[in-house]
């Protein structure tokens, strides 16, 4: 009798643990939140399709994509979140510049340029701007004429209670000829749930594919 009762503890106690780690994974598992978020993460993210496109806008990207200080620094000035002038005194750009690299990237984001030392084109995105004795300098390439990158969130997935991760795809187009959109990417981005007005900030950038150009224009 007492060696029955055991056993039936022991069943229970097998159930009961297996049940918990069920529960666990059950709640682990991500949640698709695309139509609920798409359109507010698609108004916080298309301001960086410019800097975001431009490692693979004629070519394929062979570079990592590193997020860090540099990046976030060079991504708001390189986008039409703030309005900034190449050659403006970085003191001046860093006051317009600061508040919002906090709102999209959270209390922790700093605002760091590397020093500018002689002109040429930086493949390295994070150094996109740089700082040229106290101006803002450019060392990047250009768009050509009316082509314009366009970002569209394909999936939101939230994984956890507030973390997030949006598939973000990278499309050229130029709008002055009609052509159609021609996919050069796709990035994965984690957001991080906040009070902030655009209701998210920016926590990782991962570009996990890119293709080769196809001169079809």
């Amino acid at each position: 009798m007492e060696k029955r009762k055991r056993t039936c503890l022991l069943l229970f106690v097998c159930v009961l643990v297996l049940s918990f780690h069920m529960g666990i994974s059950a709640s682990a598992k991500p949640k698709d939140v695309t139509q609920k978020y798409k359109s507010k993460v698609t108004k916080m993210l298309s301001p960086f399709d410019k800097y975001l496109c431009a490692p693979m806008a004629y070519g394929k990207a062979t570079e990592k994509f590193v997020f860090n200080n540099y990046t976030k620094t060079s991504m708001i000035i390189y986008s039409p979140v703030i309005h900034t002038y190449y050659n403006e005194k970085v003191s001046s750009v860093k006051k317009k510049c600061l508040p919002k690299m906090k709102l999209y990237f959270g209390s922790d984001a700093k605002f760091k340029l590397k020093k500018y030392r002689s002109y040429y084109l930086d493949n390295k995105l994070q150094y996109l701007i740089k700082n040229n004795n106290g101006k803002i300098a450019y060392t990047g390439g250009e768009y050509s004429l009316m082509d314009t990158p366009k970002g569209k969130v394909s999936r939101i997935l939230q994984t956890s209670k507030n973390k997030y991760t949006v598939t973000y795809n990278e499309y050229m187009t130029n709008d002055y000829f009609g052509l159609p959109r021609m996919y050069r990417g796709t990035y994965q981005i984690y957001l991080k749930k906040s009070s902030n007005k655009l209701g998210f900030i920016i926590t990782d950038i991962k570009l996990i594919k890119s293709v080769a150009w196809n001169n079809q224009w």
